[in-house]
């Protein structure tokens, strides 16, 4: 290929492209690819994290990638080994969109000075990937708060039909599902919600109704009168476990990566005091038939009992 160079609104000599492709080719994704798993073999032997004996050591998402170790010295290493190999085949890591976090049990992250190059890259608290965000203490809060933030504001860009009275009321609440709960829900397949959390999704669905209905805090109407007079229940909290559990029985039955992560153990001591709330366990909790994790496991082998399990989700499951 070749391509001119405009000066000031004047073309000059064209010069000939050498390195790369076209924007939006074909094939880049597949030189992509080609060099990634190039590159990333030579970590097979190095340390990660270990996950029900397996070592764990990067995730590749399309064009991210996620080092991942137990160490500040084990995670240095993996990176020398990317930085390295990258640079023999013509490739830069660049450090401004390389970011470093620490998930520590400890309220408060250490400090985790890992180098590109002897040059130090930024640690941060919280990072989005892949449209979620991942916070150094591990939690689901951060970016349940944030989905929030963000369907409030197409709720808010919306506004002109989701608050007409001139459209039918089962067509606007067809349009929220489909436009402001499309946001609300994403990656919602992975939370673990906590109390506080419930609180705040069932607290949002309120919010949605009664700007729809046009109820101000004046009347001081309850949640229930609010239900009612919309004519709907509660459904948000039930739409998220049942989306949970159907993605937990795909995850379980492909055997894979993902089924390790759910299931494995971690290396390690549990800290002292309360324990965190678990996924698995915060399903459990969820279903009409209450079961143990291990049961939920195991069920989710027979496909058919599967889903009759995901339909008997709790309706209310403010009750949980």
């Amino acid at each position: 290929m070749s391509a001119p160079i405009r000066i000031e609104g004047n073309f000059d000599r064209s010069i000939r492209i050498l390195k790369g492709a076209r924007q939006g080719c074909v094939t880049s994704p597949d030189f992509y690819n080609l060099y990634a798993e190039k590159i990333l073999s030579h970590l097979e032997e190095y340390e990660g994290i270990s996950v029900g004996g397996r070592n764990l050591n990067n995730l590749r998402y399309a064009d991210d990638m996620t080092l991942m170790a137990d160490s500040e010295g084990k995670r240095q290493r993996l990176l020398n080994v990317v930085v390295q190999d990258s640079g023999n085949r013509g490739l830069k890591v660049n450090i401004k969109k390389t970011f470093s976090m620490a998930i520590p049990k400890a309220k408060v992250p250490p400090k985790c000075s890992i180098f590109i190059n002897g040059k130090d890259v930024q640690q941060v608290k919280s990072f989005s990937y892949l449209g979620s965000l991942i916070t150094s203490d591990g939690k689901s809060e951060h970016d349940i708060k944030q989905r929030i933030g963000k369907a409030k504001t197409v709720f808010g860009n919306m506004k002109n039909v989701l608050l007409s009275h001139r459209i039918n009321l089962t067509t606007r609440l067809r349009v929220l599902h489909c436009y402001v709960w499309s946001v609300l829900l994403y990656g919602c397949e992975s939370w673990t919600i906590s109390k506080v959390m419930k609180d705040r999704l069932m607290a949002v669905e309120v919010w949605f109704l009664q700007r729809m209905l046009k109820i101000s805090r004046t009347e001081k109407k309850s949640n229930e009168e609010v239900f009612q007079e919309a004519g709907v229940h509660r459904t948000l909290l039930k739409c998220i476990r049942q989306r949970q559990l159907a993605f937990l029985g795909h995850v379980l039955r492909r055997q894979s990566l993902e089924n390790l992560v759910v299931t494995g153990r971690i290396d390690g001591r549990r800290a002292r005091g309360r324990q965190r709330l678990k996924y698995l366990n915060s399903l459990c909790d969820s279903l009409k038939d209450k079961v143990s994790p291990t049961q939920l496991i195991r069920a989710s082998e027979d496909k058919g009992l599967w889903q009759r399990m995901v339909a008997n989700v709790v309706d209310d499951c403010s009750a949980t």
